[in-house]
């Protein structure tokens, strides 16, 4: 989120001079565009953390 929030107050600053995001900035946001969600991270599952190693992807990426 903290992204978003730097993005946003970037095209503010861009825009409007002087002028800052509010404290409820992202609602009014998200009311303005009902179609975007925001969603909360799952865990990863321990086999797929387990896989993703550095020397598996390279010693897949050389042999394709």
């Amino acid at each position: 989120m903290a992204i978003g929030k730097r993005m946003a107050e970037m095209i503010v600053a861009q825009r409007i001079k002087d002028r800052s995001l509010g404290k409820n900035w992202i609602t009014r946001f998200l009311d303005w565009y009902p179609n975007l969600a925001t969603k909360l991270s799952t865990r990863l599952d321990h086999q797929r953390a387990l896989a993703n190693d550095p020397v598996v992807f390279k010693d897949y990426f050389n042999k394709v």
